[in-house]
């Protein structure tokens, strides 16, 4: 099997499959350990990447949609992390103040679960919705009761 690396880290091949798609959107199952938060990430990052022609530097325009808070958390400290590598060892001021742009927007940027995803939708459409938008989620402890 072939790998490639990434950020230090040996891609397999189904890895490798996963960032080479140049599909919208894309869907990861997988078990725990496998990858899937490297994956994302840099599909993630290959969408803002300032050295490619086809990036796009609104953050808004992309959705990352994990399963758990720890996993989103994960993930958008690793993209903060990547950013902040490709800035400090970008080989042109352009290029390094692409990458500076990015790491100050990097908080907009939809990385989240797909709880907090749905929450966020609702509450931009509450008033048609005839929601409230101050609504809470039900934790799950409180759900089952």
């Amino acid at each position: 099997m072939t790998t490639v690396s990434t950020a230090g880290r040996q891609l397999t091949a189904e890895q490798q499959a996963a960032l080479a798609g140049d599909a919208g959107s894309i869907s990861l199952s997988a078990g725990a350990g496998c990858g899937k938060t490297t994956v994302l990430t840099e599909r993630f990052l290959a969408y803002v990447d300032p050295t490619v022609g086809r990036a796009t530097q609104d953050l808004s325009s992309l959705v990352a949609i994990t399963f758990t808070d720890a996993a989103a958390r994960e993930m958008r400290a690793r993209v903060r992390r990547r950013c902040w590598e490709r800035f400090r060892d970008a080989a042109e001021s352009d290029e390094a103040m692409a990458w500076q742009k990015l790491l100050r927007a990097l908080d907009s940027a939809q990385i989240s679960t797909i709880h907090a995803f749905c929450s966020q939708l609702l509450r931009q459409h509450a008033i048609p919705l005839v929601i409230d938008p101050q609504f809470e989620m039900l934790e799950e402890a409180a759900a089952d009761l």
